[in-house]
C-alpha cells in the first residue's frame, strides 16, 4: 500500500528506450514508477519474482510468465 502515493514516472518509457538503444545496464533506483514496474517490485517483495528478459520489465514480462494466471477482469 505504500507504493500506492508514489508518482508515475512519465518518462521512464523513453528512459528504457535509450536503454535498450544504447544497451545501458539499469538506472538507479528512485521513488517513481511505471505500472509494470510497480507489480514486479509488489511481487517481489513478498518473494514472487519474474524471470525478466532484460534490465527492466515490460507488462509482457509480468503477463507471459507461468506464475500468473488471469482470474478475474474489471470492466
Amino acid at each position: 500500500m505504500d507504493e500506492l502515493t508514489k508518482p508515475y514516472d512519465n518518462f521512464e518509457i523513453i528512459r528504457i528506450g535509450l536503454r535498450i538503444l544504447f544497451r545501458i545496464s539499469r538506472h538507479t533506483r528512485d521513488r517513481k514508477y511505471i505500472c509494470s514496474k510497480l507489480v514486479y517490485d509488489c511481487f517481489d517483495r513478498i518473494g514472487v519474482p519474474f524471470n525478466l528478459r532484460d534490465d527492466y520489465v515490460s507488462p509482457d514480462d509480468i503477463w507471459l510468465d507461468d506464475q500468473v494466471q488471469l482470474r478475474y477482469r474489471i470492466m
